[in-house]
């Protein structure tokens, strides 16, 4: 199974639509995820975790992380195996 695609909108520090890319190949095999503090990487792992389990590394709800209490919260992670989605 593999990450390919990691979208947000209103968690944590994501305001509005983000969509993070991590599908690589034979030329660049690897993905690093850099910043400075408070930039968001840690959510954006979060946020991972949350699709996959269901529960937060934190032990906070999902609700913790919204932005602004009347938007909703998006997060969805594209996963595929063999080259082909895991789920649509």
């Amino acid at each position: 199974m593999l990450l390919t695609k990691v979208t947000l909108s209103n968690y944590g520090v994501y305001r509005d639509k983000n969509e993070f890319d991590f599908r690589c190949d034979l030329d660049k095999p690897v993905i690093l995820c850099g910043g400075a503090n408070g930039a968001g990487k840690t959510t954006l792992f979060e946020s991972i975790l949350l699709c996959l389990y269901g529960i937060s590394f934190f032990d906070k709800k999902p609700t913790q992380y919204c932005n602004y209490h009347f938007l909703p919260i998006y997060v969805l992670a594209n996963l595929v195996r063999d080259k082909k989605p895991l789920y649509n």
